[in-house]
């Protein structure tokens, strides 16, 4: 009996034994066999900088074309409300009204390298001289008004 006591107390003895060595692996682990990290280099690190440019303000046609109306009727530019319809780059039609009035009016615009200029804006025919140096489309001004012929051209 006493050989079966002390097999028992050996296995148990030898399994003590490999658990401490398992605990004292675990917990000597981290800090004993493994040392720092490496740092993973990122983009952000690894990139240069590109060097800022200062937007530079582009207006839109539309922006471009209030700004004359607030000119010409000596508006501020808040109270000028203008839509353009029809924008081929060199021609331009829409409407326009301002803050506190009741009724707008349309307009023609031409231009001429990268400024705009109003050709025509008001209520009713267009006259045909405000259009003829400009050769504006006949689908955007199918019609004129000739005052010196007194009667409406349909171009």
């Amino acid at each position: 009996m006493e050989k079966k006591y002390l097999l028992i107390l050996g296995s148990l003895s030898l399994v003590a034994i490999i658990g401490a060595g398992i605990l004292f692996w675990t917990l000597m682990k981290p800090t004993a066999l493994i040392g720092k990290p490496t740092p993973v280099p990122t983009i952000e690190s690894i990139a240069t900088p590109m060097p800022t440019i200062p937007p530079t303000e582009t207006k839109s046609d539309l922006e471009k074309i209030k700004e004359l109306f607030a000119q010409k009727y000596s508006k501020p530019i808040e109270d000028v409300k203008a839509t353009i319809s029809k924008n081929d780059g060199t021609y331009a039609n829409g409407g326009i009204i301002f803050t506190g009035e009741i009724s707008g009016a349309m307009w023609l615009a031409y231009k001429k390298g990268e400024n705009w200029q109003i050709v025509f804006d008001g209520q009713g025919t267009i006259p045909c001289e405000s259009i003829e140096p400009y050769d504006f489309p006949k689908g955007m001004v199918p019609e004129c008004w000739d005052s010196s012929l007194k009667k409406l051209i349909k171009r």
